[in-house]
């Protein structure tokens, strides 16, 4: 890539940057959802300036956008999209500061906040699909690499959008800026505090940081503090000697023991109490020292102590926090909603070892990968929905697709209504310190309330009404669906297999 005053050029393809800046973050598109090409989640294409969006290389209007696998420094060209379900020449993309303005021109309805329009300008963290076909994300890169960080992360053997080596799963900015980061911090011996709201990966985090340490044929012992009795601490974090408390106790070896050349990680560190916080003061120290109970001697602990919290680092006893020079902080599901396709298909991958009945919606994927069949109402659903607990949250909802999804799609919960859909964004994110944003400035023609309405079940149509529709609708599932009150085009799909009619 090249930049030439106001001009970025990728491949020789020119793109005016007009009022974006020669090294601002540029509006991207992000693939969330594919249903001819699913193994393409992730995939990214600049919006730097007027671009035609379509099927194969070669459109008639200005220049193609192209696609690519973007991992921190390294940009993969694609080739374009396949899908014949979308036209050669789809979609006319215009860059703004804040999003894109997106106006159709082929023959596939583009669909925004669950209405289909001719034209609409979507913000950045905003979603609009082409129907049945494609869902595309807008976010924000800049067209420079994620990190500086010297560690050639181009050799990571792991598949694109795939969990690398330490479970870690995502290929947006804040992710691969993450991994520089505890890249930096694996050298190091001094104590390690992890910030970050529950459920974004702090035990992950922590454990690779282990690995990629020259500790990492040691062990790593985990402990969650909160479980540790004010009574017992001592005993619990620094062993006891044999006949202590009384004489036919045991050696107790306590955490510094089991870790011995290795890491301990104490998570939710904010949960002791600050009593027991003060004991663990000279052991953060440099000389590393600490007692076991019933001996007179002072040892020195073999190990580096990270440390996580949930809670503000002001909540913690003020020497404590100060010897965790060295801190890492994580980043909210909602700072990096583009990865949130990818989770939804790692977690599926973890849960299917728990529940085995989650094969049904599986198959195997070109690129190598096991995937899942989900609708795009789900995934769009994920991507905009407020978080507290993040990836557990983001499990809870899949667990409850797959309840309550009949046939081979998962599909978006009954409980989760085209009311609090659209609505979601209007709830206050607590504090996941980013709120998801509406995806245009698309308003219902009327206010007849007929879009916010809840979704009619499955089993409340019959043939004689579905077989009426369809003729309405000339054989269009995706109107028919709209006319029926249906939730989406694939419950439509199911009850006409189920009632043996047509393509269903």
């Amino acid at each position: 890539m090249s930049r030439q005053s106001g001009t970025i050029s990728w491949d020789g393809h020119p793109y005016r940057s007009e009022g974006l800046g020669s090294g601002a973050p540029v509006p991207t598109l992000c693939i969330a959802w594919s249903f001819d090409e699913p193994e393409r989640i992730g995939e990214t294409a600049l919006v730097a300036g007027p671009l035609e969006l379509g099927r194969g290389d070669e459109g008639s209007g200005p220049a193609r956008a192209l696609w690519y696998q973007q991992r921190d420094r390294e940009w993969v060209r694609r080739p374009p999209l396949s899908s014949r379900r979308i036209s050669r020449s789809q979609l006319l993309l215009e860059p703004r500061s804040d999003g894109v303005f997106v106006r159709q021109i082929g023959r596939t309805p583009l669909v925004v906040d669950g209405i289909e329009v001719a034209e609409a300008f979507v913000p950045i963290g905003g979603c609009f699909s082409l129907s049945g076909a494609l869902l595309l994300w807008v976010d924000s890169r800049a067209p420079a690499p994620a990190s500086s960080s010297p560690v050639d992360f181009t050799t990571m053997s792991f598949p694109f959008g795939a969990a690398d080596r330490d479970g870690m799963v995502g290929e947006s900015q804040a992710c691969w800026t993450l991994r520089a980061r505890l890249a930096e911090l694996t050298e190091s011996t001094r104590p390690l505090l992890i910030l970050g709201e529950s459920g974004t990966g702090k035990e992950l985090a922590a454990r690779a940081v282990h690995r990629g340490s020259p500790r990492s044929r040691g062990p790593f012992v985990a402990r969650n503090a909160a479980t540790i009795p004010e009574g017992l601490a001592d005993a619990e974090l620094f062993g006891s000697i044999r006949g202590y408390p009384h004489a036919s106790a045991p050696e107790r070896p306590g955490l510094l023991g089991e870790a011995e050349g290795g890491t301990v990680f104490l998570d939710e560190l904010g949960e002791l109490p600050l009593a027991v916080q003060a004991h663990l003061l000279r052991l953060l120290d440099e000389g590393a020292e600490y007692q076991k109970l019933g001996e007179a001697r002072t040892r020195r602990a073999d190990v580096r102590i990270v440390a996580a919290t949930n809670r503000s680092v002001d909540e913690l006893k003020h020497d404590l926090a100060a010897r965790f020079s060295l801190r890492v902080e994580l980043s909210p599901l909602g700072a990096r909603r583009s990865d949130i396709p990818l989770l939804i298909q790692h977690q599926l991958r973890r849960l299917e070892l728990a529940f085995p009945a989650l094969e049904r919606f599986a198959f195997a994927g070109l690129d190598g990968l096991r995937r899942y069949r989900v609708t795009p109402e789900l995934v769009e659903s994920a991507m905009i929905r407020p978080y507290r607990t993040h990836s557990r949250e983001l499990e809870a909802l899949l667990l409850d697709a797959a309840a309550h999804s009949p046939h081979d799609y998962l599909d978006l919960p009954h409980s989760v209504s085209a009311k609090s859909l659209r609505y979601l964004l209007d709830e206050d994110d607590g504090a996941s310190g980013e709120r998801a944003r509406p995806s245009s400035l698309v308003t219902p023609a009327d206010s007849s309330g007929e879009l916010l309405r809840d979704a009619r079940r499955y089993d409340e149509v019959s043939r004689d009404e579905l077989e009426r529709a369809l003729a309405s609708s000339e054989g269009n599932v995706t109107h028919a669906a709209t006319n029926l009150g249906l939730k989406n085009r694939y419950v439509l799909l199911r009850l006409m297999k189920k009632f043996g009619l047509g393509r269903g």
